[in-house]
């Protein structure tokens, strides 16, 4: 159930969200120039409807994801584009060695953030600065997710990689299609990408098993903290939910 209502951002395209100040998440919305960031307040009779606010305008940045919570944020985008914001003061960082445009950002908090990009660019940051590792491949790498010890990075033809602080390495997967959207929780991994692929891979069973959804690319995954089921979203609509093992369409 929901105790309160959300109504959407008229005339902007939301692409990164993530949690804020009182567990309310922030939207990284690109309806001029992929510039605005959004913040959810509450407002009507007792708090009970949330709207959308502009928390801060970055043009000409030109961002596609973001990541971070109540402590801090970090947005990522085309031409190496990387802001920091931290006690409400927004600055752009300059990697060493980052030219490219960045895909995706995530991390296990402020000083265990990863953010890749095209060309095989991964970098890491340690809550003082950032140093790119080295990956050993060239494919364009488009989601991150954070796992113990470092962050598992996946992207075009079935690139998947485990990366710590220090390098990132290979990790087999065998599947061709290009991967979008990574999660990770108690030794196992989900992976989501083109064609409708879902994937899934548990430690104890030690292989990957795939299933397809449809046939419009996969784009996101996420694992709900409330119940641990999975959810899935993609292309035209796609939702679906998985729990033991099975996969359920959810009519959107």
């Amino acid at each position: 159930g929901c105790d309160v209502a959300l109504q959407g951002a008229p005339g902007e395209t939301l692409v990164g969200l993530t949690s804020g100040a009182a567990g309310l998440p922030r939207g990284l919305a690109v309806g001029k120039g992929y510039s605005r960031i959004l913040q959810l307040q509450r407002s009507g009779s007792g708090g009970g409807l949330l709207s959308w606010a502009l928390l801060q305008r970055l043009a000409p940045l030109q961002l596609r994801a973001l990541a971070g919570g109540a402590e801090g944020l970090f947005a990522v985008g085309e031409g190496a584009a990387l802001v920091r914001q931290q006690k409400g003061i927004w600055q752009q960082e300059m990697p060493t060695g980052a030219s490219v445009e960045l895909f995706a950002v995530a991390g296990g908090g402020l000083s265990e953030i990863y953010a890749v990009g095209a060309a095989g660019l991964v970098l890491h940051h340690d809550g003082r600065s950032w140093q790119r590792l080295s990956s050993a491949t060239t494919a364009h790498l488009r989601t991150v997710a954070p796992v113990p010890g470092g962050a598992l990075v996946a992207g075009s033809g079935g690139t998947l990689l485990s990366c710590n602080r220090k390098r990132c390495v290979p990790r087999p997967f065998p599947y061709r299609a290009s991967l979008h959207g990574l999660a990770s929780r108690g030794g196992q991994i989900w992976a989501v990408g083109d064609g409708g692929l879902f994937a899934h891979f548990a430690l104890l069973r030690g292989k990957w098993r795939a299933q397809r959804l449809g046939t419009q690319p996969l784009r996101a995954v996420l694992v709900s903290q409330r119940d641990g089921a999975i959810w899935i979203a993609g292309d035209g609509g796609t939702l679906a939910r998985w729990t033991k093992g099975k996969l359920k369409t959810v009519t959107t």
